[in-house]
């Protein structure tokens, strides 16, 4: 019994040996040249995919871009957007050649709270009766009559009216066609306005 003791008590060393040698390897990897090598190619691949996948993405990226356009808020050299340019435009199309322009009834009444204007009645001679605030009372045929009582400023704003709308449209087309950008032709006439009704004045009367 002795003798079996001793020849197993070697054979304990060994083993306990070689299973501190295997866990001394499993907790240290860096002991084993195969585990660097392994290492590095691990983070070697993965850099290489990170890399790959990031070219993808941007690729992808630059080609929506591209099938989408520019933007509607793009800023140009000048340093205005499209939008900008777009209601410049818009602004230039609605300016276009002076015309002559038309008011209701109701319009110049309104426009009549606080006149900014000039308001001419066209019929030339004395009236019987007069829209209120009218300025003068010069005959459609005499333009330059007209353009005299005016003025040179071409902006000013006229309103011209008759008994129906036929003279005032006529001395209206005159004063446009000499370069004035804001005449106005009461559609009707003082006729229309009365059957509103609205209220006339005696020429020279103060409506007040």
């Amino acid at each position: 019994m002795a003798n079996m003791l001793l020849l197993e008590k070697p054979d304990l060393r060994i083993a306990s040996i070689a299973l501190a040698l295997v866990l001394v390897t499993a907790c240290n990897p860096t002991l084993d040249p195969d585990a660097g090598s392994d290492a590095a190619s691990g983070v070697d691949g993965a850099t290489a995919h990170d890399a790959a996948t990031m070219h993808d993405a941007a690729t992808a990226h630059d080609a929506a871009n591209s099938d989408r356009g520019p933007t509607a808020d793009a800023t140009h050299a000048d340093g205005a957007t499209a939008s900008d340019h777009a209601a410049s435009a818009d602004g230039a199309s609605d300016a276009g050649p002076a015309v002559l322009h038309l008011l209701t009834p109701l319009q110049l009444h309104d426009m009549l709270t606080n006149k900014d204007f000039l308001l001419i009645d066209v019929r030339g001679g004395t009236p019987a009766a007069q829209i209120p605030q009218t300025d003068a009372t010069i005959l459609f045929t005499d333009v330059d009559g007209l353009v005299a009582y005016i003025g040179s400023d071409l902006d000013t704003r006229v309103v011209v009216y008759c008994a129906s709308g036929g003279r005032s449209g006529t001395a209206g087309a005159s004063l446009v066609s000499r370069g004035y950008r804001a005449i106005f032709s009461l559609s009707g006439g003082i006729n229309a306005w009365i059957a509103v009704p609205y209220p006339t004045v005696t020429p020279g009367a103060d409506a007040g």
